[in-house]
């Protein structure tokens, strides 16, 4: 597949992008260069190769949920000025 100017500028298009002229030339180039790469790798031959889902086997383990550490009611309301046994009252800040 050959890059030309009317597919480059579709691309850019889509792309939202603007190039300069010279710009232009190079990432053409970069473009032909990478489809050539991915021709080069369209003919190895992938029969029998298992597809790769993981990059290593080490497996992820998980532990149990456990609830600890938690703080009582009202040592955590201990540093709060205002409240009452389900809320805490904070001050207004923005006047509307």
């Amino acid at each position: 597949m050959q890059i030309d100017d009317s597919l480059f500028l579709k691309l850019e298009n889509l792309a939202k992008l603007e190039f300069q002229p010279e710009e232009r030339a190079k990432i053409k180039k970069d473009l032909e260069n990478i489809l050539q790469m991915v021709k080069k790798l369209e003919s190895v031959d992938t029969e029998g190769v298992v597809p790769l889902v993981y990059l290593n086997e080490a497996t992820h383990t998980t532990r149990p949920d456990q609830v600890a550490g938690q703080l009582q009611k009202k040592d955590a309301l201990v540093n709060v000025p205002e409240h009452n046994d389900d809320f805490i009252t904070i001050p207004k800040v923005i006047d509307l």
